[in-house]
């Protein structure tokens, strides 16, 4: 793969990710699950909920025959971010 492959896969990618935050986001509004009278107009709870999809997204794209060396790449990824 060469460095402008994998940055055109990124983007492609970009646009599904955006579309599950919305959609994810708004099945949580309309669950009633949380309260939005109880926090602030402030990040925390937009935050809070971005760590919760990002559980989702882990789940959504990880590939289900993950190998060890696919966990250091990965590992290896997010300590350089």
């Amino acid at each position: 793969m060469t460095r402008d492959q994998f940055l055109e896969k990124v983007e492609e990618i970009i646009p599904d990710i955006t579309e599950l935050i919305r959609e994810k986001a708004k099945i949580m509004l309309a669950s009633g699950s949380i309260e939005l009278e109880d926090y602030e107009d402030n990040y925390i709870l937009p935050k809070l909920f971005i760590v919760a999809i990002g559980k989702e997204i882990v789940d959504q794209y990880r590939h289900p025959n993950i190998t060890r060396q696919d966990v250091i790449t990965i590992n290896n990824m997010f300590n350089m971010m």
